[in-house]
């Protein structure tokens, strides 16, 4: 007889077993319920999206009234030019484009010196996990390519100490002469030995010269009475060499008139 209830009991064990196996199954669904979110009421439950905004904001002033976006496909060293947008009168810019990295650009003039702003950003898509699955959510890009003028202006102002008498002369360094004197001078003169010598003795002696001659206007005039043909003849040497030519030509013409008329009086 004990036998026998032995026997009964080793073939409920596996019966046991098993319905302890899905009580605590059920323990574990219950407990990951309450860990997962429900789903939110704006839930994109699948991921088939395909375009979004691209957006720019970008400085308008009376410099720039009209200035030229340029948007690229990646970015703007190593993309593909996509569009270009001339004349956008506005501070926003947006546009529905596909999914994808973008960049964007805008060459603003300050003066005579010409300020590229760049940025890049990605259309894309993300999802967040809930107690019902995934859901997917659309990001769009936004670009910055604002550029602030007045603080470049008091760098440029305020840093430049490379072109001392010309930016006393004109009172700015940002005049088209200060700037083509010293293109003249990053691309001829420090590309010689005689040329970086005649730097380095300028920037020994010409900031007191610098100072007083902007504490005059007569000075000032002068000096820029100088510095404007000087700045032409860097600017376009050619023409510059062209009239020197042309004078020389004329002079000799001249003279040779002169002598001419002497030998026949």
């Amino acid at each position: 007889m004990k036998n026998h209830c032995a026997l009964k009991y080793l073939l409920l064990l596996p019966l046991i077993c098993v319905v302890l196996l899905f009580a605590c199954a059920e323990e574990d669904d219950d407990d990951e319920e309450k860990d997962c979110e429900p789903r939110p009421w704006d839930c994109h439950e699948t991921n088939d999206y395909t375009v979004g905004t691209l957006s720019i904001r970008l400085t308008i002033n009376a410099e720039n009234p009209a200035p030229t976006i340029y948007i690229y496909r990646g970015t703007v060293e190593s993309g593909t030019l996509h569009k270009t947008i001339t004349g956008y009168s506005s501070s926003e810019w947006s546009g529905t484009e596909n999914l994808g990295d973008y960049s964007a650009k805008v060459d603003y003039t300050v003066g005579s010196v010409t300020v590229t702003a760049i940025d890049g950003d990605s259309i894309s898509t993300y999802s967040e996990q809930y107690c019902e699955g995934p859901c997917y959510y659309l990001e769009n890009a936004s670009l910055d390519l604002t550029f602030d003028y007045d603080a470049f202006k008091e760098y440029l102002d305020g840093t430049d100490e490379e072109c001392f008498i010309a930016t006393a002369a004109f009172g700015s360094a940002l005049a088209e002469e200060v700037a083509a004197l010293r293109r003249f001078r990053d691309s001829v003169l420090r590309k010689s030995v005689p040329g970086r010598a005649f730097i380095g003795l300028y920037y020994r002696y010409s900031p007191p010269a610098a100072r007083f001659i902007g504490r005059h206007e007569t000075l000032r005039g002068a000096a820029r009475a100088v510095l404007v043909p000087v700045a032409a003849a860097v600017s376009h040497p050619r023409i510059f060499l062209g009239g020197i030519a042309a004078c020389a030509g004329c002079i000799i013409l001249v003279i040779g008139l002169s002598q001419h008329r002497r030998r026949r009086a």
